[in-house]
């Protein structure tokens, strides 16, 4: 499988603890050490001049036996060893100052003054207090921005931030607030291909690179929208007209999402709104539809108490963050994911930060790290503060949707979680957690394979599925969620004790009124436990 999550250093050593020196064996055998051991740890730079600059390491073990002669130093395996220092300053404290816009060259410490300016490293220092001004298409591409005093982004004019990495250390990241969301378009842009730009902030949290990382304060707010509705006629294959309710807000070139139905786990559609007759609810899609989705203008939960029409639901929001996909690297050959990932940790004063994201309406669009444990929204190790993403869509990943480790006090609720790989939402070892209302659709086992009904990768136990949060948890609350087009399992969930009725005020789990449906194999598991 290949390894994408990157190092600054690998350090190689023996079976017996040696480490073995960079580039000093031979082509020749020696013992059972053989070919040159080269590992690249210099700095990647894309240059066709150079060679072997892709850093691949290669390893070949001819173990000691009595068929093997020349293997006398009874090196049976090497360790690999990955480094990844963490590059952190402390935050000096200063008062906040006055507003100053972001255009505006004297906000700024340069020498002679200027605006940020392409390939930059910024840091907002605790005493800046910075108005975001710059319009859509005029933002310089940042190596780096640190916000350790106030960023507030200035309605009136869409405005987009381009980095490789944002990081809301010490200080606040402000969008719209929960009584005025932003009207225009508001989007951070995370740069960069799966090789460039590695950081950590800290030694227990893999940082890595295309980051929005908030380790204090963010608030996020966008307009509110018609962001579902249900399939009124059934929609069959190769169709590019479906009808929806009528009255919606949905407009000319937006794309919505169209969950499986049936047993018909693979029939997720993305549809491209070509047309929209806000009076009879008819839009007609710019492609032709590759499945089939049952509609009907009346719900059919008083005949089998679910509604088993089609979900549909909108995939777009005026504010958003999003992967570049131009970035293109020349190891995977694709495009590489941004994530959002919201922690704890202590400066090197041992000052204690307190990570926590508010994000209401917001599209996370092309995030998700492919063949890692980087989610397109991670909590992890997130245990003082409190953040909760609502109404908002987390889609088109190659990897896990959201990932809640280790944290506390965090509640995903109303989302739709849409288009990614192994997990939709999963949850480990964390306190106090709510999952309330989300819609997940079409998570596939693989992003390399066409996946097959009724056939699982072989993974360790609870690696695949639609909502997992049965693995050490406590004060879990799981309610009124829909989870389709999912494999090996949509739920897995802890069960309550046999005299235990489902109740909010359960201290320790509550799963209810869930639904799974088009899922290549089981609704729900319950976790096995001794009650």
């Amino acid at each position: 499988m290949p390894f994408y999550d990157a190092r600054e250093k690998i350090i190689v050593k023996d079976s017996s603890g040696e480490e073995i020196a960079n580039k000093t064996l031979t082509k020749n055998f020696y013992g059972n050490r053989m070919g040159g051991n080269y590992v690249y740890n210099e700095t990647f730079e894309l240059d066709d001049t150079i060679d072997n600059q892709e850093k691949r390491l290669q390893v070949a073990i001819s173990a000691a036996s009595p068929n093997n002669f020349i293997a006398t130093d009874l090196i049976t395996h090497i360790d690999l060893e990955g480094i990844r220092p963490p590059s952190t300053d402390v935050v000096e404290v200063l008062p906040l100052g006055a507003e100053q816009l972001w255009s505006d060259p004297a906000s700024w410490k340069f020498d002679p003054p200027r605006i940020p300016a392409e390939n930059d490293t910024i840091v907002i220092t605790s005493d800046m207090n910075i108005i975001m001004d710059v319009a859509v298409g005029d933002c310089q591409k940042l190596r780096s921005l640190e916000i350790n005093g106030k960023l507030t982004f200035l309605d009136g004019v869409d405005r987009e931030i381009c980095s490789h990495s944002v990081w809301v250390r010490a200080g606040e990241l402000h969008i719209g607030n929960a009584t005025h969301p932003f009207q225009n378009q508001a989007i951070i842009t995370l740069l960069g291909d799966n090789t460039q730009y590695y950081w950590s902030f800290s030694t227990a949290v893999e940082a890595g690179n295309k980051n929005f990382v908030v380790t204090n304060n963010a608030y996020i707010y966008g307009m509110p929208r018609s962001s579902r509705a249900r399939l009124l006629e059934t929609a069959e294959v190769g169709t590019k007209e479906i009808t929806v309710e009528s009255g919606l807000d949905w407009q000319v070139g937006e794309k919505i999402g169209i969950a499986a139905t049936n047993m018909r786990t693979m029939d997720f559609d993305y549809c491209v709104i070509l047309t929209y007759d806000i009076g009879t609810g008819k839009i007609e899609c710019e492609d032709e539809l590759d499945g089939y989705h049952f509609g009907a203008f009346e719900s059919t939960f008083d005949d089998y108490q679910v509604d088993m029409r089609a979900e549909l639901m909108l995939i777009e929001r005026n504010v958003k963050i999003r992967a570049s996909t131009d970035d293109i690297g020349p190891i995977i050959k694709e495009m590489w994911g941004c994530r959002i990932l919201v922690s704890d940790f202590f400066e090197p004063d041992l000052t204690y930060r307190t990570g926590s994201l508010i994000m209401d309406n917001v599209q996370v669009y092309n995030c998700s790290q492919k063949q890692t444990f980087k989610a397109a929204v991670k909590f992890e190790g997130a245990f003082r503060g409190r953040s909760k993403i609502s109404n908002s869509v987390i889609s088109t990943g190659k990897g896990h949707g959201v990932i809640i480790e280790n944290s506390v006090n965090v509640e995903i609720k109303d989302t739709v979680i849409a288009d990614h790989v192994r997990q939709g939402i999963w949850v480990q070892r964390s306190d106090s957690i709510t999952l309330d209302g989300n819609w997940v659709h079409h998570i596939l086992p693989d992003d390399d394979e066409e996946p097959k009904i009724n056939e699982w990768p072989v993974l360790a136990d609870y690696y695949v599925g639609g909502i997992t949060a049965s693995e050490n948890n406590s004060k879990m609350t799981v309610i009124n969620n829909v989870v389709s087009g999912a494999w090996q399992v949509a739920f897995h969930f802890k069960p309550l004790r046999c005299d235990e009725g489902f109740s909010l005020s359960n201290p320790d789990y509550n799963f209810y009124n869930n639904v799974a449906h088009s899922i290549s194999g089981n609704g729900a598991v319950a976790a096995n436990v001794a009650n």
